[in-house]
């Protein structure tokens, strides 16, 4: 079985973000790796996704931003 699970180190010991199958006293290989760059802008994303969410009524800012474009554009001549 290969599996990646997220694990936070702390006082000299990993504790995994989920549990794993399998049975007790089983031995298993550890590869230790820690996020790229990339890998951890999207978890920090993926963390605060949502935040903003009380904050701003996008219907009324959406037909702010159509009103203010049909307010500003020059009348159509055919």
């Amino acid at each position: 079985m290969v599996k990646t699970v997220r694990a936070t180190y702390t006082a000299g010991t990993l504790a995994l973000a989920e549990p794993l199958p399998l049975s007790e006293g089983e031995t298993v290989e550890v590869t230790v790796t820690t996020p790229s760059g990339a890998e951890h802008t999207a978890e920090v994303i993926r963390a605060t996704s949502g935040a903003w969410a009380d904050l701003l009524d996008c219907e009324a800012f959406e037909r702010c931003i159509y009103e203010r474009r049909h307010h500003h554009r020059a009348p159509v001549q055919l």
